[in-house]
C-alpha cells in the first residue's frame, strides 16, 4: 500500500461518519440494554420491568386495572387484547406516553414523580401513576378506533392507519386531560388553578389561544404546553353544551372519516364548525374573566429581556447580581448573569437550562442542577457547579436523582432532596469528608411524600421543604437541621392546607415567604413560623412564583404572562403588606407531620442500580420475550425513502417493545430507479456497540434473466452521547463478489437549536466517512462534510457549509455492485448552485456561506386544517466550487495550486444571491420549506436566474 494511504486512513480513523444506510435508526434503544427484563400479566396488561422494579410493577398492574375499570365505567372502553405497559427507571423527568407498533398501542411510564414542574401543571394529581395510566389509557381508547375506509385497509394491510391520530392536537390531549380529570377524584389540569391563569391571562392580555396555533406546532407562547391545557378547557366547554354522550359520539364518528378530515365529524355532531366553537369557548371564558378579575396591586417591574420558560433564579450574597435560566420561545435561551449596579445582562451559556440556582458562599461560583446522559440511556439529574470568573463547569454529584438540594455548612455539607419510584429521600452530604446519610420517610413503601425546594434559614437552624403528601395536599414543612444530620427529625408543616403552599424562600430566622394558590390565584405569603400569623405580599392578576429574597428586601421572582414567563422584581415599597390575612392553628402532630429515619452509607434500596444480581423471579414472573412484537403487525404497498426514492411492493417492519430489535424488510419495485430491489436491515441495540446487519440486492428490469447484484453489510456501531454533544461511529464490512470493503464513519454534532423554525442557532457538525476496497487495494473518502453555525448579531445567523467529495483510486469505481449507489458518491453530489451538476473530477469542494435574518413570524394556519405558515427569512448567499483532477492525493497537494493559477476558471466555480425561505407544517407535525432564489454567478460556465426548492421532512418509524 502507497504511503500517502496508510497517513490517510490512520488520519480518518479518528473521523467517522454515520454510515448512510443507517443513518436514520435511532442511536439506541429506550431502556438499558444490558438489564435483564420481566413481564407479569393481569387480566388487561402486560407489564413489562427490570426486576429491581418488581414492587412497583405490581403496584402499576393494580393501579392499571382500577383506571380501566373507571374508563369502563365512565365510557364504555373495553380492551380486546392485552395492552403492554413499559416501566423503566433511566429518566428523572416524570412522564408517560403511548406509542403504537406491531401489536397495537403500548404504555411506556418513567418511575418517577414530578418535581418543581408547575410550568406545565403536571402537579395536578392526587395518585400519579393512576393519573398518568388514566391519561394514557384514554389516548388508546380514542386513538385505537378504526372504522370506514381506513379500517378496511387495516383490515387488508395490518394495524396502519388509525384517524384519531390525525386529529388536531389541541383534542387528543384535550379529551385525556379531561379524562384524567373526571376519573382521578376531581384531580387532573382540568380542575386546576394552573390552567385557568393560562387561559385567564391569555384572554385578559389580549393574546387570545388561537384554533390554528394550538392545533399545530407554534413557538407563540404557551408553543407545546396549549394542546393540554387550553384543550382541555375546551373539551370541558364541550361538555358542558351537550354533555359527554356526545363527546363520546365524535370521537366514534371522526374515528370511521378518512385522516385529517376530523373536524367534518365535529360539525356533525356540534352542528356548526370547529371554529364557531372555539369562538364561543373564547367568548364565555372572557365574560368569566371579566367577572372574577381583580385589580393588580402589585406593581413588577421585569428584569430579564426575554420570556418563557424560567427554570430558576438566585441572587448573590452581596445583593449586586442575579442569575436566571430561560429557554425562550424562538431563540436559543441559556444562563443569563445580571449585574444591578451596570443595569446590564449578558450570556454565561447558552443552551443551559438549569435549576435550583444558588451562588457559593463567596459568590464566586453558582450550584445548580441539570441533566445528562449516561450509557446513551439514563437521563439522570445532578448538581453542578460553575466558575464565574472561569467559564468553567464541574459535576459536583454522580449518583443523578437529585430534584433539590441546598448547602446547610459554608460550601462544604449538601442537603439534597432525591427521587426514587415511590416518593423522595433526603440525603446529607459532607463533600469534605466525603460521607453521606440517607434519611427516609417512615411511610408506606407504596406512596413517599414528594419532599423538595428544599430552604435553610439564615441561622442555618431550619430547613424549609415543600411537600406533598400521599392525598395530593401540598404544604411548606420544617425541620431542624442538627436533628436531620443526626438522622432522625420529624417534618412539620407550617401553613394552612387550604393554600396548597410551595417553594419557601427565608427572610429571616423566624419568617419566610411561599407560594399560595388560594382563591385560584398564584401569589406571595409571608409567614411567622413562631406566631404563626401570615399575610399577602404580592397582589397580582396572572400568577407569581419562586420568591428570591434580596439584600435589601427585594423579591425576584417568576412572573407569568401571556407571553410566557419572565423574572420579575418587585421592591420593599411595592410589596403590599398591610394587615394579617390570618393565624394558623397548629394542630398536635400527626397527619401534618413526616417522620424521617437516616439509612447510613451509600444508597442500597431494591431500586438500585444491579439489584436484580442474585435475585430470582417469583412464579407469576416471566422473562421478557420480544417475539410477539417482531412478528409483523402491518406492511405498506409503499416504501419512500431518500435513497430508495419510491417503492412499490411489500415493506414491513418492526421493533420490540423495548426496541432493543428492529428490522425492516420488503421487496419492491423502484419507480425511479426501474429496479426491482430487496432488503434486509436488522439492529439490536446494546451498549456500548449496536450490531447491524444488512442483506440487499437489486436487479434491473431490462435484462432478460433475474442476475441481481447482491451485497451484505454486517456492520458495528458506537454511539456516545453527551449533553452538549452527540458522536456516533460506526465500522462495516461490505461483501460484494468479487469485491469487499471496509467502510468507517463518523458523525459529530454540538449543534444547539430552539423549538422553532428558526433554524440552528450555533454549533458545528462534522461527518466523515472512508471506504476501503481490499481486492483493488484502493479506497474512496465517500464524503467530508462540515457546517459551522453562529449568531454574529442578534438576530443575524452566520452558517459556512463545505462539502467535498475525493476519489483518489486510480481512476476506477473502487465501489461496485448493489451498494455503488451508497458506497461510492459521484462526483457531482457536490453542487454548486447556478452550474451544471455534472463535475467530473477526482477532488471536488463546495463552500456555502450564508448569512440569514428571520423577516417575520407568522404561525398561522387554516383554522385546524393541517396547513400551517410558520414564517419567512432572508438569506444572502456566497457559493464557491472547487474541482481538481490529479493522479494522487500527492499531486493534489502539491500540484494543485499552479493548476489553479493557470487555468482557475477550469477549477473554480462561485456565485451569489438572495434566497427566500417560506417555512410550513403540514400533517400538524411534518416540516415543509420552499427555498425561493435568485442566483447569480461570479465565473464561467454559470448561469444566473431563478430557482425554486422544495423539501419535506417525514418521520417514518
Amino acid at each position: 500500500m502507497k504511503a500517502y494511504r496508510v497517513f490517510l486512513a490512520l488520519f480518518f480513523l479518528a473521523l467517522i461518519r454515520a454510515h448512510p444506510l443507517f443513518a436514520g435508526l435511532p442511536v439506541t434503544g429506550g431502556v438499558d440494554p444490558l438489564q435483564k427484563w420481566y413481564m407479569m400479566e393481569s387480566e388487561h396488561f402486560r407489564v413489562c420491568f427490570p426486576l429491581r422494579l418488581k414492587e412497583l410493577a405490581g403496584l402499576i398492574e393494580d393501579e392499571a386495572e382500577g383506571a380501566y375499570k373507571e374508563l369502563n365505567r365512565w365510557a364504555g372502553y373495553t380492551i380486546e387484547e392485552k395492552i403492554d405497559i413499559v416501566i423503566t427507571d433511566n429518566s428523572d423527568l416524570a412522564n408517560g406516553f403511548v406509542r403504537s407498533g406491531t401489536r397495537g398501542f403500548y404504555i411506556t411510564l418513567y418511575a418517577v414523580f414530578p418535581y418543581q414542574d408547575f410550568v406545565e401543571g403536571s402537579d395536578a394529581y392526587m395518585n400519579w401513576y393512576r393519573n398518568i395510566l388514566i391519561h394514557e389509557l384514554s389516548h388508546i381508547a380514542h386513538q385505537k378506533k378504526a372504522g370506514g375506509f381506513s379500517g378496511f385497509l387495516n383490515g387488508i394491510f395490518g394495524r396502519l392507519l388509525y384517524p384519531n391520530t390525525t386529529m388536531p392536537r389541541f383534542y387528543r390531549e384535550g379529551f385525556a386531560t379531561y379524562a384524567e380529570t373526571v376519573n382521578d377524584s376531581g384531580y387532573g389540569r382540568g380542575n386546576y388553578p394552573y390552567t385557568d391563569m393560562y387561559v385567564s391571562a391569555a384572554i385578559e392580555e389580549t393574546n387570545p389561544p388561537l384554533l390554528d396555533r394550538v392545533s399545530s406546532r407554534t413557538s407563540v407562547w404557551p408553543g407545546g404546553t396549549g394542546p393540554y391545557l387550553y384543550g382541555v378547557s375546551f373539551v370541558d366547554y364541550l361538555v358542558s353544551i351537550r354533555g359527554e354522550k356526545a363527546l363520546f359520539e365524535f370521537n366514534e364518528l371522526s374515528s370511521r372519516r378518512l385522516i385529517f378530515t376530523g373536524s367534518l365529524a365535529f360539525q356533525e355532531v356540534y352542528e356548526k364548525p370547529l371554529s364557531e366553537s372555539w369562538e364561543d369557548w373564547l367568548e364565555i371564558e372572557r365574560e368569566k374573566t371579566q367577572k372574577s378579575a381583580h385589580e393588580e396591586k402589585t406593581t413588577l417591574s421585569a428584569l430579564s429581556s426575554e420570556h418563557g420558560w424560567v427554570y430558576s433564579l438566585a441572587v448573590s450574597g452581596a445583593g449586586d447580581r442575579a442569575v436566571y435560566s430561560i429557554r425562550a420561545t424562538d431563540k436559543l435561551g441559556g444562563l443569563f448573569l445580571y449585574d444591578f449596579i451596570r443595569k446590564k445582562e449578558r450570556f454565561l451559556k447558552r443552551g443551559l437550562y438549569s435549576e435550583n440556582l444558588m451562588f457559593s458562599e463567596d459568590d464566586s461560583k453558582i450550584y445548580y442542577i441539570r441533566g445528562g446522559m449516561r450509557k446513551n440511556v439514563y437521563y439522570e439529574n445532578n448538581i453542578y457547579e460553575f466558575d464565574l470568573e472561569r467559564g468553567r463547569e464541574k459535576k459536583v454529584t454522580e449518583s443523578g436523582h437529585v430534584q433539590g438540594f441546598v448547602f446547610t455548612r459554608g460550601d462544604s455539607e449538601l442537603l439534597v432532596c432525591s427521587s426514587t419510584p415511590y416518593g423522595t429521600e433526603i440525603h446529607i452530604i459532607d463533600r469534605d469528608k466525603k460521607t453521606k446519610k440517607v434519611l427516609v420517610p417512615e411511610a408506606s413503601k407504596k406512596s413517599l411524600p414528594i419532599i423538595e425546594q428544599p430552604a435553610v434559614s439564615p441561622d442555618g437552624s431550619l430547613a424549609a421543604f415543600s411537600c406533598k403528601d400521599s392525598e395530593g395536599n401540598r404544604g411548606i414543612y420544617a425541620a431542624s437541621v442538627d436533628d436531620l444530620r443526626k438522622g432522625k427529625a420529624s417534618l412539620r408543616m407550617i401553613t394552612p392546607k387550604e393554600q396548597n403552599a410551595y417553594s419557601p424562600e427565608w427572610l429571616n430566622e423566624k419568617e419566610l415567604l411561599w407560594v399560595g394558590d388560594k382563591d385560584g390565584g398564584y401569589n406571595i405569603y409571608r409567614l411567622n413560623i413562631e406566631n404563626g400569623r401570615f399575610s399577602r405580599v404580592t397582589a397580582v392578576r396572572t400568577g407569581v412564583f419562586d420568591p428570591v429574597v434580596g439584600p435589601d428586601g427585594t423579591i425576584l421572582m417568576r412572573e407569568y404572562t401571556s407571553s410566557g414567563f419572565r423574572v420579575s422584581f418587585c421592591t420593599p415599597t411595592e410589596q403590599e403588606g398591610g394587615a394579617s390575612e390570618g393565624t394558623i392553628r397548629y394542630s398536635s402532630p400527626g397527619s401534618e407531620e413526616v417522620l424521617l429515619s437516616s439509612r447510613e452509607g451509600e444508597q442500597k434500596a431494591r431500586y438500585a442500580e444491579g439489584a436484580e444480581e442474585g435475585s430470582s423471579p417469583e412464579e407469576t414472573f416471566k422473562m421478557y420475550d420480544p417475539a410477539g412484537w417482531l412478528f409483523p403487525g402491518y406492511w405498506s404497498p409503499l416504501y419512500f425513502d431518500n435513497r430508495i426514492s419510491l417503492g412499490l411492493g411489500f415493506y414491513t417492519s418492526a421493533r420490540d417493545l423495548l426496541q432493543r430489535h428492529a428490522y425492516r424488510t420488503g421487496v419492491l419495485y423502484d419507480i425511479f430507479d426501474t429496479k426491482v430491489k430487496s432488503f434486509f436491515d436488522y439492529t439490536y441495540y446494546s451498549y456500548p456497540f449496536n450490531y447491524f446487519f444488512s442483506i440487499f440486492a437489486s436487479q434491473r428490469t431490462d435484462t432478460g434473466t433475474f442476475l441481481p447484484d447482491v451485497a451484505l453489510f454486517p456492520g458495528i456501531s458506537f454511539p456516545l452521547i453527551e449533553r452538549d454533544f452527540f458522536l456516533k461511529a460506526d465500522l462495516g464490512v461490505v461483501v460484494e463478489p468479487p469485491y469487499t470493503g471496509i467502510d468507517l464513519s463518523l458523525l459529530y454534532s454540538d449543534r444547539q437549536t430552539p423549538l422553532h423554525w428558526i433554524g440552528p442557532e450555533k454549533g458545528i457538525i462534522f461527518e466523515q466517512g472512508i471506504y476501503y476496497n481490499i481486492a483493488q487495494d484502493d479506497f474512496v473518502i465517500l464524503s467530508d462534510y462540515l457546517s459551522w453555525y453562529i449568531r454574529i448579531l442578534d438576530p443575524f445567523l452566520l452558517t459556512f457549509s463545505v462539502l467535498s467529495r475525493w476519489d483518489l483510486s486510480g481512476g476506477e469505481r473502487a465501489v461496485v455492485g448493489a451498494y455503488s449507489e451508497y458506497l461510492f458518491v459521484p462526483m457531482n453530489g457536490v453542487y454548486t448552485r447556478g452550474y451544471p451538476e455534472a463535475l467530473p473530477a477526482r477532488f471536488t469542494m463546495d463552500l456555502k456561506t450564508t448569512l440569514s435574518v428571520p423577516l417575520l413570524t407568522v404561525d398561522r394556519g387554516i383554522g385546524a386544517l393541517p396547513f400551517f405558515f410558520e414564517g419567512a427569512k432572508l438569506s444572502f448567499f456566497f457559493d464557491s466550487g472547487l474541482a481538481v483532477s490529479q493522479s494522487g492525493a500527492r499531486d493534489f497537494f502539491i500540484g494543485s495550486f499552479q493548476d489553479l493559477l493557470d487555468d482557475p476558471a477550469g477549477h473554480i466555480r462561485s456565485s451569489i444571491g438572495p434566497q427566500l425561505e417560506l417555512d410550513f407544517i403540514v400533517g400538524y407535525d411534518y416540516p415543509l420549506t420552499a427555498e425561493i432564489g435568485y442566483v447569480y454567478p461570479l465565473s464561467s460556465g454559470g448561469s444566473s436566474g431563478l430557482f425554486l426548492d422544495m423539501k419535506i421532512e417525514l418521520a417514518f418509524w
